[in-house]
């Protein structure tokens, strides 16, 4: 599996694995609405990086799917700053989450302007010809 030699999706594992073990330790019913979310949304940004992995023949898709994974990463950062204003984890597992998910929007950052540079080359070599 090659995916699993990209940083940026290597890393979003290692953070849903860390959240998976971390929700559970949130009081019940926050678990259920706030940690539920929080896990699915993290699935749904490993979804899109495999759906942007998988076009690497494709440009624009690809860029797509890197848009999708941004709008969803962007959601479940919002969700992770609401656990951490109402203490719902640890100081210390919160900083190392955001660690984690400030080191994943660098990567999808640097990801999304080459795609751009790419389409941009593209279009430009398109017009000469």
């Amino acid at each position: 599996m090659a995916k699993a030699n990209i940083p940026i999706y290597r890393d979003m594992v290692e953070l849903l694995k860390l959240l998976m073990r971390e929700v559970k330790n949130m009081p019940k019913a926050d678990n259920r609405t706030l940690g539920d979310n929080i896990i699915n949304r993290t699935l749904n940004c490993i979804y899109q990086l495999q759906l942007a992995y998988d076009s690497h023949d494709n440009t624009t898709i690809r860029l797509q799917a890197l848009k999708a994974f941004d709008t969803e990463f962007s959601t479940l950062c919002t969700y992770l700053r609401v656990v951490n204003e109402l203490h719902l984890l640890s100081l210390k597992i919160m900083v190392n989450i955001f660690e984690r998910t400030e080191t994943i929007a660098k990567q999808l950052k640097g990801w999304m302007n080459k795609q751009k540079q790419i389409v941009c080359e593209d279009s430009t070599a398109t017009a000469t010809e």
